[in-house]
């Protein structure tokens, strides 16, 4: 009879009948006559000599039946009923050469019918079975994929396979129609560690999870494979999912090389420590983990990336630049509402490290020259987007992205659901965020933004839910980087092709900054200094104020040979990124090192311009030069105190139970350390009963290997030692035991010294807080800092041969050169190589 076809996908439709089974005909040889079965079950069990040629005529149609295709049908009654009840045997039997016990226990599962026909090929059967869950087409609800084949399930079933996954049942069913039931797959058994994952898989969906382990952190299933081609590390598997794993001291190196491949990434640690959860309820349950910390490319803060010692510096110029988070949104024109050329668009830019925040509306062309102009300036790491947008706008984010030099300097788009940017919603979302917290001086008040145009609410209203998930919204609160692109009147904004052409930030050859303006500019000290510069060579200034007021400071660092100046620069060697540092502590996402090194630092600037400013601020003739010497010692003026209250080498261990030098100011830490002192007394005191039952008077605890108050016996006097006490370890000479006292009472210790740790984590939170009053001061300390790096930077180009202060004339349109020449030329030109210098004279009559 012929033999049911195989096809690559099951399909629940056939012709004449609506009911469903699943036909295996790849596991089973050609069924032709019941001797033929009879010597394949002699071959298997045998494997007689004998039987030799038969078992290989056996072998031989067996693989025949895997190359061709067979088909099943249906339509005679009487000769499907003979097939199936053929199947159902071959199922039962051990004819299936090559099969694992373990295979074929799973395929007994089944319960054949022989109703209708549906096929499946063998290695999607098998990589089923090898595999974890399917997953459900989100374009087509009754089609399961799995391990990049296609599963027809039946869309009446109440269980979905995420809601399998939670329960920790991964089914794959069919459905039958009439009396005929299909028996479902083996559950999946997972390890509780595995539920665990799974778990955190579904709540936190597109997010590469780092699951804390003991002392390495591991990746699970697709994010072991992602992890293992980015890092280039071994994935293997291990029960259910492939695992890969990186220690836990290399974490900051390995999140921030997922980042910047553009992974979504969230690090999960474990929320119990083994002394209280042995003491709980559920001591023998999995470890409790939470997600504690999300990363993307414009996210970046928090001491599992150790900001300070690590990005700061970095010697990845264009990487640390700009990290900005931008968020875009568009409607039509009021005048012009049936068209997508023109359309109003609105844009929301926020630097999570920095706290600035630039918006503006506008409405541009089909061209979106504007948009790309802004785009250019800010030039985002990261872009929030409305699930559908305009097909131009759409073409120009892709082209952008297409520019980058390389893989990892793309863009990363992420995409909101459209109620997200709903103007009503985002309304609202604002009000309640802008409304409530009056935490931090010099925030952003209710009525500063009730005020903007409904795409810039909407625009911010999706900044403000995807920032809270990262646990960084506050940022968006402060007033002093708040600012409208458009309505900047002081500084030139110069188009994209402009900025492009000019070169001024990277060159057009090869996209890099070396060949640009900003390279030949940038020689700063610092990181926030070095994001000043480059806002200055994107912004020039139009007042002519401002510009003889920058020409003065920079003329009066060459001229005068004030001894402040030396001092004042000697201040930003070797500094870290305060500025990122600052905003760390704001979102309380800081280590204790980091924190004292920011403290630390300013600490040290406050008192070094407060010296100079003391002795020299006669001798300053700039404005701007003063201005900065006189308002850095006042806006640090407090720093001090919380750079004094921190104990610098507990700080560095990461030590929080030592942390603080007075703990009077925290009672509850205080409180704790009285029971760990009042446990330790009652060991010590123990210490006499051990001495009369060991009869040594100079007895005392040892502690080896970790473990403290060991009672260390030696061998020849084993016979005093009590048949109660427990025995840790030995030696040749000795042995060491815990009395049943003091088994109790390091538990009691040990849970104590936890519950220390909770306290102090709360204590250091807290402590944060009260640093967050003076946020905006340090910050504006920070500030007057980089604009003194960039004049430093601007000096010491000046003072290079052949550059001289140019002129500003009023009243007069015209651009006067005398033998000029194109600084990047110069310096890219090899010394057997001269530039020609040329004269340049523009004025009215020229036009």
């Amino acid at each position: 009879m012929p033999q049911p076809a195989l096809s690559k996908k099951l399909n629940p439709k056939q012709k004449g009948t609506n009911e469903k089974q699943v036909t295996i005909s790849r596991f089973f040889d050609t069924i032709h006559t019941t001797k033929n079965r009879e010597n394949q079950d002699a071959d298997c069990k045998t494997r007689d000599s004998k039987n030799a040629s038969s078992q290989s005529k056996s072998n031989c149609n067996f693989d025949a039946a895997k190359k061709r295709k067979v088909s099943h049908n249906e339509d005679t009654t009487g000769t499907s009923s003979d097939f199936g009840k053929k199947l159902k045997s071959s199922l039962s039997s051990k004819i299936r050469l090559g099969l694992h016990e373990e295979t074929q226990s799973k395929l007994n599962a089944f319960s054949l019918s022989t109703s209708h026909d549906e096929n499946i090929d063998l290695e999607e059967l098998k990589n089923r079975f090898a595999s974890g869950l399917p997953d459900l087409d989100e374009q087509n609800g009754n089609v399961a994929k799995h391990n990049g084949a296609e599963i027809y399930v039946n869309p009446e079933d109440d269980k979905t396979p995420e809601a399998e996954c939670k329960e920790s049942a991964a089914k794959v069913k069919t459905a039958s129609h009439g009396s005929d039931k299909l028996k479902s797959f083996p559950t999946i058994k997972y390890t509780p560690l595995e539920q665990q994952v799974v778990d955190l898989k579904v709540k936190y969906p597109g997010t590469i999870l780092l699951i804390e382990c003991g002392y390495k952190y591991r990746f699970f299933g697709e994010d072991a494979q992602i992890a293992a081609d980015v890092l280039k590390i071994t994935c293997n598997p291990d029960h259910n999912f492939m695992t890969a794993s990186i220690p836990t001291h290399r974490l900051f190196v390995h999140v921030q090389r997922l980042v910047t491949a553009g992974y979504k990434v969230g690090v999960v640690k474990q929320t119990e420590t083994a002394a209280l959860k042995a003491a709980s309820d559920n001591k023998s349950s999995v470890f409790m983990r939470q997600l504690t910390a999300l990363y993307t490319k414009s996210t970046l803060i928090g001491e599992d990336v150790a900001p300070l010692n690590d990005i700061a510096c970095s010697d990845d110029t264009e990487a640390n630049v700009s990290q900005y988070l931008m968020s875009i949104f568009e409607t039509p024109c009021e005048e012009n509402k049936k068209s997508n050329e023109s359309l109003s668009i609105g844009l929301v830019a926020v630097h999570p490290a920095t706290g600035d925040l630039i918006y503006d509306c506008f409405n541009d062309v089909i061209s979106r020259n504007h948009l790309e102009t802004r785009i250019m300036h800010i030039q985002p790491v990261e872009i929030l987007l409305p699930s559908t947008l305009s097909e131009a706008t759409e073409r120009l984010l892709k082209d952008t992205s297409i520019l980058s030099s390389t893989a990892d300097d793309c863009i990363r788009i992420e995409r909101l659901p459209e109620k997200k940017f709903d103007y009503q919603q985002a309304f609202e979302t604002v009000s309640n965020f802008y409304g409530n917290d009056h935490t931090i001086g010099g925030v952003i008040r209710l009525h500063d933004v009730v005020g903007l145009p409904p795409t810039v609410i909407s625009c911010l209203s999706a900044l403000i839910s995807y920032l809270t998930e990262f646990k960084l919204e506050r940022v968006l609160k402060l007033s002093s980087g708040f600012k409208c692109f458009s309505l900047e009147s002081s500084y030139m904004k110069l188009p994209a092709k402009s900025v492009q052409n000019l070169e001024l930030l990277k060159n057009l050859t090869s996209g890099k900054s070396k060949g640009s303006l900003f390279w030949v500019l940038n020689k700063t000290l610092t990181k926030f200094g070095e994001r000043r510069l480059r806002s200055w060579v994107c912004n020039p200034l139009m007042k002519k104020r401002d510009i003889d007021e920058r020409q003065l400071a920079v003329e009066e660092l060459l001229s005068n040979k004030c001894e402040c100046f030396d001092a004042m620069k000697k201040c930003l060697f070797k500094l870290g990124d305060l500025e990122r540092g600052l905003t760390a502590i704001l979102h309380k996402k800081c280590s204790p090192l980091e924190f004292a090194t920011v403290c630390l630092s300013l600490k040290n600037i406050a008192s070094i311009f407060h010296t100079q400013k003391n002795m020299f601020a006669d001798q300053i003739a700039s404005p701007l030069l003063q201005t900065i010497l006189q308002e850095i010692p006042d806006l640090l003026s407090d720093v001090a105190f919380f750079s004094d209250s921190v104990n610098l080498q507990h700080a560095k261990s990461n030590d929080k139970t030592q942390l603080f030098v007075d703990d009077s100011q925290f009672p509850a830490i205080k409180d704790q350390k009285s029971k760990i002192r009042e446990v330790q007394n009652e060991i010590d005191q123990h210490r006499s009963t051990i001495r009369k039952i060991l009869r040594v008077p100079s007895f005392n605890y040892t502690t080896v290997s970790g473990t403290e108050f060991q009672i260390e016996v030696k061998n020849n006097m084993l016979n005093t030692v009590p048949s109660e006490w427990i025995k840790i370890s030995s030696t040749k000479t000795v042995s060491r035991f815990h009395s049943p006292f003091i088994q109790e009472k390091c538990k009691l210790l040990n849970q104590h010294k936890e519950q220390l740790e909770i306290v102090c984590n709360d204590s250091w939170i807290e402590f944060l807080n009260s640093f967050q009053e003076r946020y905006q001061n340090y910050r504006k300390a920070v500030s007057h800092l980089a604009v003194y790096d960039c004049l430093l930077s601007l000096a010491k180009v000046a003072e290079q041969d052949d550059y001289v202060r140019p002129q500003m004339v009023d009243n007069e349109n015209c651009i006067m050169i005398e033998d000029g020449c194109n600084p990047i030329v110069n310096l890219l030109l090899s010394e057997h190589q001269q530039y020609v210098a040329n004269d340049t004279n523009l004025n009215d009559g020229c036009c």
